[in-house]
């Protein structure tokens, strides 16, 4: 993305406007021009000052509108853009982090961002180049299914102990053991609360002096506990 030999730079401000607003007006298209970062950031400024101007100087009112909704627009994407920018340059800087970065920018790993690489990918000629950002793609993608897997466990496991804690908490057996029968009728007995549930009952089983009242808790006089110290 050049000035033309020839050209002004409010010639060629004028030029991208005609472009974003007549030739490729759908925003997809408008990234593939914003892809070229260091090139856009040579004009972007004076592309943005000139929209201004020209919306401050339109009598038309319906143009007027068109520059400023233009404008802005094209300013979130190029803001978008860029943040996708800054982490792909993080990845690239630390090919070997790619876990912790994904663990300190989740959020950031959106679809755009992987289109965004696309984009990078269908910039360069090298075949080399275009399977170098696919594999770095490939990892990020990974890194982050793998950050999504754990954060599920670990929401369900504090869950899980939140619900066990309340049964504890309980001001008597009687509570307790409703509370139980509660949560199985609403089928909220996830694999997690019993594994906490197990997990106490093979302490108190160890314990002279937990093991009776824990006897008494657990099988709450219900069938469907059955399966607990089994």
């Amino acid at each position: 993305m050049e000035v033309a030999k020839g050209y002004s730079l409010s010639q060629f401000c004028d030029k991208i406007i005609d472009i974003f607003m007549n030739e490729k007006p759908k925003t997809k298209e408008w990234r593939k021009f914003l892809v070229f970062r260091e090139e856009w950031k040579k004009y972007r400024e004076s592309f943005y000052s000139h929209c201004q101007r020209r919306a401050d100087w339109e009598s038309d009112p319906i143009m007027k509108e068109k520059l400023i909704s233009l404008r802005r627009k094209v300013k979130k994407i190029d803001d978008e853009m860029e943040i996708h920018s800054e982490l792909l340059k993080e990845l690239q800087d630390s090919p070997t982090d790619i876990n912790a970065i994904v663990a300190n920018r989740r959020k950031e790993f959106t679809d755009e961002f992987f289109k965004f690489l696309t984009l990078i990918s269908e910039t360069h000629d090298s075949l080399e180049d275009r399977d170098a950002v696919a594999r770095l793609a490939a990892r990020c993608l990974a890194a982050v299914s793998a950050y999504d897997r754990t954060l599920e466990n670990v929401e369900t496991l504090d869950s899980a102990q939140a619900k066990f804690d309340n049964i504890l908490n309980s001001p008597s057996l009687d509570v307790a053991c409703e509370k139980i029968a509660s949560l199985a009728k609403a089928k909220e007995l996830d694999s997690s609360l019993i594994l906490l549930i197990n997990s106490a009952w093979a302490s108190a089983k160890e314990s002279t002096t937990m093991k009776n009242e824990f006897l008494k808790v657990t099988p709450c006089n219900n069938p469907s506990f059955a399966w607990v110290g089994n």
